[in-house]
This record gives C-alpha cells, structure tokens and sequence, in this order.
C-alpha cells in the first residue's frame, strides 16, 4: 500500500523523490541554462514548480560560472565544463538544500496564515454572539 500519512506531520513538502528530480534536472540542464524537457518534467511530476526549477537550473550554471572564475583568479585552468565532480555535487546539494528550506518554510508560513486566518474567524464569530 503507498499510503502518505506518514509525511503529513512532515512540513517540508519536498520528498526525497523530488530532490532526486531537481539534481537530475540540475545535472541534465545544457551549458546554457537550458532545462531538459525530460528532467523538467519530472520535477513538475513531483510537485516542484516550473518557475522555480528553472530559477534553480539558472543560479547552477550561474555558480558554475562564478567557481570557474575563482579558479582562473587561482592561477588554475578551469572551465565551467570541467569543474570537479565533488565541486558540482557540493553545488547540485547545496541548490536542493536551499529549495528544500525554501519549500518547507512556505508550507509553515502558509500553515501559520490559515492559523491565523481561522483564529480571526473565531474571534469575529465570539464577538458577533
């Protein structure tokens, strides 16, 4: 049975399967920023908006960029296209973690917000009778 009444109390809407899919997406995206349709797909099945997939591809390649440049500031030949796979996991990992934080801080501000929402309810209803 695939039953998900276990990840209710969990507020980090991101499950393992959708991390998976964003470092694919990350991993699979061309030179140029641009998501593959296949890997985009995938996180839009897990519940990941296209939007913000395609943020987290842009601020990869963006790093990648970054990293390379410090590399060359080094004195080392470096190239976006051949950074170190430990550098690009650190990366990849580091994308996911701030999209995981991302998500489930908007699950808790959006849970608060109907908390909220439904004590000023309460409260207008106790002062009406």
């Amino acid at each position: 049975s695939n039953s998900n009444s276990n990840n209710n109390n969990n507020p980090s809407p991101l499950t393992a399967a959708a991390k998976t899919a964003l470092k694919t997406a990350l991993l699979t995206s061309s030179s140029n920023g641009d998501a593959n349709p296949d890997s985009l797909q995938s996180c839009v099945h897990h519940g990941l908006p296209k939007s913000l997939v395609l943020r987290s591809i842009a601020a990869f390649h963006a790093k990648k960029r970054e990293y390379a440049k410090a590399l060359i500031n080094m004195g080392k030949p470096a190239d976006v296209s051949t950074l170190p796979a430990p550098m690009i996991q650190h990366l990849v990992d580091g994308i996911v973690a701030a999209v995981a934080t991302a998500a489930s801080t908007a699950a808790a501000a959006q849970a608060a917000q109907q908390k909220a929402a439904a004590a000023a309810v309460a409260a207008s209803t106790s002062a009406l009778s």
